[in-house]
Order: structure tokens, then sequence, then C-alpha cells
């Protein structure tokens, strides 16, 4: 019979540390559109001699696994994968800053029949290499969530048959995991999501309001993302005293907007919580109080009389075509010698995995409606302190802010008789003076599962 693509699902489940399965609970991925849970690479290499007339040998080197997956944003898998592909901080709030260590990994199980007999493949250690999020206004397709991703190993069922459960357990292989037990979810009943549930946002150019933090304690430092403040002191620790256990949600409550620091509830805000607390001062800059705290500058701040500014004037990017958000994590990825399960033993390409030099971009086009917008940016070499990304996720609004964005390229010819379509591409850098400030070049409020 015929292979054919119809016949394959996929399911996925975080794991606890990389290469451990959980084997608990599989979850929807999403509207499969390119998938392989079988690229292995034996990076054979041919070895000549003298005296033969063509290579007599070839030698195995280190296996090396890869997974590459393209799906429609259905279900609530996309919001795990993207937030994951973006990076987690080490208490493992998912999506707010960009990796600087071991990224987060997961499983993925994927499930063949062919007539009556099932067989499944299972991929373990697989992180994001590179993402990318895409909309077409054009059409009416979902969008896409692309993802080239390193894995540790992959193995195939050692019970492939009539029985659809039996072809779930990998006991015996290289990877041990079972889930035959396990039930396989449901397709979701909300929606695909589409261009039409993705609004972009550009700021302005102005620097006038935000809020003025100092900390008693020199060396402390203060981060922003999209969905939280974290506060921290001179040793890396967080200072539990402020907010909870050192954090502040920035996107509810009175922490919402800036506040004027000096009233207690609601028309205190954000800059009345933290300077509540003994080691921190705070105050709202030149009448900010009304201004949201989730328009601060992503970074990190040094928390030494330091302002911290409020990008202005969010609007709209009117008449997009097209939209593409990158995410290079060009991981660093080291061989060595694994035993697995079976005490096998096997160099694998993708033993040990950190996260590289990220590249965050985002791509544009649209027609044409001005030559402000873009233009006059990139000719005054101007950053663009904010943009955002929200998506509509069936009545809930998930976000992502890109900071300090740099237009790198942008197009916009002429054609007889036609609209003139301008293309921009934007790289981003974060904002901030301390420490790995650039990791908040892009950061999320999008709450993985």
């Amino acid at each position: 019979m015929v292979r054919l693509s119809q016949n394959v699902n996929a399911y996925y489940e975080g794991e606890t540390a990389r290469g451990t399965e959980v084997g608990s609970a599989l979850k929807f991925l999403g509207l499969l559109d390119t998938f392989d849970a079988r690229n292995i690479d034996m990076q054979y290499a041919p070895v000549p001699s003298i005296g033969q007339s063509t290579d007599p040998k070839i030698v195995k080197g280190p296996e090396m696994v890869k997974l590459s997956m393209k799906f429609g944003l259905w279900g609530t898998g996309w919001r795990d994968m993207l937030g994951w592909g973006i990076g987690r901080n080490p208490d493992q709030y998912d999506a707010n800053k960009l990796e600087s260590t071991t990224p987060k990994s997961f499983t993925v199980l994927a499930e063949e029949v062919d007539g009556l007999n099932y067989n499944c493949s299972l991929v373990n250690g697989v992180t994001a290499d590179s993402l990318s999020l895409e909309a077409d206004y054009t059409t009416g397709s979902p969008m896409t969530l692309d993802l080239g991703c390193h894995a540790l190993y992959t193995v195939e069922s050692n019970a492939p048959g009539t029985s659809r459960t039996n072809a779930r357990n990998f006991a015996g292989g290289f990877i041990a995991a079972n889930y035959s037990t396990i039930s396989l979810p449901s397709a979701p009943a909300t929606a695909p999501l589409t261009a039409n549930n993705l609004t972009v946002e550009r700021s302005n150019l102005l620097e006038r309001y935000g809020i003025l933090i100092t900390s008693s304690e020199a060396g402390s430092y203060v981060e922003v993302g999209e969905e939280y403040m974290r506060f921290y002191t001179a040793n890396g620790s967080l200072d539990a005293s402020v907010g909870t256990s050192g954090r502040i949600d920035i996107t509810t409550g009175n922490a919402s907007t800036i506040g004027d620091g000096t009233t207690s509830g609601a028309d205190g805000g954000v800059a009345y919580i933290i300077d509540q607390d003994a080691n921190w001062t705070c105050s709202d800059i030149a009448g900010s109080s009304a201004l949201l705290t989730k328009n601060l500058r992503k970074g990190i701040y040094k928390a030494s009389s330091q302002n911290i500014y409020v990008a202005e004037g969010l609007a709209e990017v009117p008449y997009l075509k097209t939209v593409k958000l990158t995410v290079a994590n060009n991981q660093q990825v080291i061989p060595e010698k694994v035993t697995g399960a079976d005490s096998a033993i096997k160099t694998l390409q993708n033993a040990n995995i950190s996260s590289g030099k990220a590249d965050v971009t985002l791509d544009l086009t649209m027609t044409a409606k001005d030559e402000s917008s873009f233009y006059d940016d990139m000719y005054a070499d101007d950053l663009i302190p904010l943009m955002r990304l929200s998506i509509d996720d069936n009545g809930t609004t998930r976000t992502i802010g890109l900071t300090n964005g740099t237009i790198m390229t942008r197009t916009a010819p002429y054609s007889a008789g036609g609209e003139v379509v301008e293309t921009v591409s934007i790289k981003f850098t974060g904002a901030g003076n301390h420490g790995n400030f650039s990791a908040f070049a892009i950061s999320g409020d999008i709450a993985p599962t």
C-alpha cells in the first residue's frame, strides 16, 4: 500500500529534563502541514585507500536526528511550541525572554496507520532551533508555525500491528518509553486561527513617560517583560519581598497601569506596589499614571535612579498582506557517546545542546500607505521602541512584544498600473543597560499550557 500523509497523526508532551520522556499525557499539536519524525542522518564518511578503485570502506559518524514540522494554529499546541521556542526564565516562566541556557525540550509521538496496522515513531529531546510564525491576509488559510528542531534520538514501536495502543509501546529500545496506556487527545472544538485573528502594532519614537526606579542595594536590577517585572538583588537572586516572590504580573489588577506611586489601589498602579517595598522606590515620570505598564520597553535595567520609558502611541499597522516572525536560536550541538535504556551505546550528534546567539526578525508586506511609517525611520536610523503582535485566541488575547527594532531592509517598487507594495524586515535587540538585556528583544504573554 502506498503511504499517505492523511494516515499520520502527531502528538507531543513537554519533558522535565532533555531526553526524559514523561509518559503521562499527550497533547494535540495542530493542523499538520509538513512533518518528518524519521529524519536521521548517519553522517557516513567514505574512506579512500591507495590501491583501491573506489572507497573501500564507509564508516558511520555521530547519528544526527532532526525534526521539522509545520502546522496550522488550531488548539493550544502552538502556544507551547512558540513559548518553548522563545525561551524561559530559570523559574520556568515560558516565553518571557530568549533562552540563554539549555532550551526547553519535548517528546513527539507520530502515529501512522497502514491499512489495519499501526506503527509509531518516538522522537525525544526535541528543541526548537528555529521557528517562524506566519500569517497571510490575502487568503483564508490558518496562521502557521514552522519549526526546525534538533532531537536527541528517534525509535520505532516495538509492537507494530493491529493494536493501536500496543503500537505506542517503545519498551526495550534505546528509548524505553511506554505510551500504550496514555489516551490520545481529541481534536479541538474551537476554530483554527487565521490572519484575521492577528493584529500588528507599532509605537511612535517618543520617549517621555514611564517610571523612575531605585533600589537601596547597589547592584540590584529589574527585568521588564511582556507579562512580568522581576526584581533582583545584586547577587542575582529574586528579591522575594517585592510583589509575589520577586515578580509582578503587569497585565492585570493594580499593576496594569503605571499609577501615581503614592495612592493605594488602582490609582497607585505598579509604581505604588514597587514603592511600598523597603528596598525599592518608584514613581511615575511626568504624569504617566494612566499609561499601561505592559508598554514599558522590554529589557534589563540597573536599579539606580533609572528611567524606564513607556513606548507611546501604539497603532495598528494598516493594509498588511503577510506577516512573518522568525526566531533563529542558532543552537550549539555537541556530540557525545550516550547509553540508551537498552544499554546500547551510540554516538549522538545532538547529545548536548545549548542556546546560541539568537536573531529575532519581523518581515512585513503591505500596501504602501505613506513614506513616514517605515522609510523615514530607516533613513533616520531610528529604533522602533516597541512592536506588538496580538493574537485573538478564541476570545483570549495572547501577545508578543518586540523591543528596539531596526529596519534592516525596505523596498516599495513602482509597477505600471499596480499598487505599491512595501516590504520591510526589522531586527530587534531589546532595551536596558544591564547584563543580557538583549534577551528581551522578544517577550511573550501567550500562556503555554
